[in-house]
């Protein structure tokens, strides 16, 4: 955890381990100092680990780096996030919707209860309810900053389930089937033209494809489980499902939009060869792991752009026309579609860029 993501690994295991007095069975314990002392020993063995790659890092990459790795990507985030910064409330509003479906399903609900002699229960809650209380006062804020505790609830959730086996009764899967369904109203907006001009990879995704969404609403209509764990198989598989089909039917087109490769490895090439390479307005990394790249890009500010080229006429820049509104198209190096916008992310020449403005 801490060679992934930093310190904030601590703010899932910190709380189940300081509130081992709730859950702990005391009579495999040879005491809470032994306990306790062995959470420390882990903490410090943990962070060497860390630091043993931070430390030798934090020197060869410099003040800013520094600053960056051991103050910016932890401390800053934690009071005034320069990004992802959210109200306390955010997780609890979309935390029920990333769990889905599972949050709309009844027999969940239905067999939720507390038994107060269970520690596997509080276990889980203390592993989860810390999280998601000091997570929410941290101000920046990403769902994936929770996925360590979806185990957590997805095994309070087949706790709650565990004892459903004597009372379930075969119905047919209407959330499956219901989830499906709605899956289909994309594709049939697409048949009128209503959403294509959102993104421009949108007008290439085929309305077919949502006949697809309804074969599979069919089939699970006709699926009736005969106990509970038949029932989690079903939701489960139909997740999947619905996913895969996302992704041949939506993901796949949308991708070259979001794939950064060949720039990346253009952008490989031409500093091989000696070129310097910058990039308008702020770099956030996005071709250096695609191209493997070993040297910076220059940031280089829009009312600079042309000063940069004189002063580095064999050089290449990585402009973004919905940036730059008044650059020049005819004459770039690499253009291809960026996210939602066609034809907005090119990469030119320095010399051709001066002689096209």
């Amino acid at each position: 955890g801490l060679l992934s993501k930093g310190p904030v690994i601590l703010l899932h295991l910190l709380p189940a381990a300081l509130l081992g007095h709730f859950w702990v069975d005391r009579s495999r314990l040879k005491g809470w100092v032994c306990w306790y002392g062995g959470s420390v020993s882990a903490l410090v063995l943990g962070a060497m680990i860390g630091l043993a790659w931070a430390l030798p890092a934090g020197q060869a990459g410099g003040a800013e780096y520094q600053h960056a790795i051991f103050w910016g990507q932890t401390a800053e985030r934690v009071v005034d996030s320069f990004a992802h910064k959210q109200p306390v409330w955010w997780y609890l509003l979309w935390l029920p919707v990333w769990l889905l479906p599972w949050t709309l399903w009844p027999p969940l609900w239905r067999g939720a209860r507390w038994v107060a002699g269970d520690r596997g229960q509080r276990f889980l809650l203390c592993w989860s309810i810390p999280v998601l209380f000091i997570l929410s006062l941290v101000s920046g804020k990403q769902i994936k900053y929770l996925l360590p505790i979806f185990p957590a609830l997805a095994l309070l959730g087949a706790v709650w389930l565990a004892d459903a086996r004597n009372t379930w009764r075969p119905s047919r899967q209407w959330l499956a089937v219901v989830a499906l369904l709605l899956s289909t109203v994309p594709f049939v907006f697409l048949l009128f033209n209503t959403i294509t001009g959102k993104a421009p990879w949108v007008a290439d995704v085929q309305p077919v494809w949502g006949l697809a969404f309804v074969a599979a609403a069919a089939i699970w209509w006709r699926w009736r489980p005969v106990d509970p764990y038949g029932a989690v198989r079903s939701v489960a598989l139909a997740s999947a499902v619905w996913i895969v089909l996302v992704h041949v039917s939506i993901l796949r087109i949308a991708a070259p939009a979001y794939d950064l490769s060949s720039i990346s490895n253009r952008i490989a090439e031409l500093q091989a060869a000696g070129h310097t390479v910058g990039h308008v307005h702020k770099y956030h990394g996005q071709f250096h792991f695609l191209g493997r790249l070993r040297q910076p890009l220059e940031q280089v500010a829009i009312t600079d752009v042309m000063s940069w080229a004189r002063a580095n006429p064999e050089g290449y820049l990585v402009l973004y026309y919905s940036d730059w509104p008044g650059a020049p198209h005819d004459g770039a190096e690499l253009v291809q579609d960026y996210r939602g916008e066609r034809a907005d992310l090119a990469l030119w020449s320095a010399a051709k860029l001066l002689a096209a403005r």
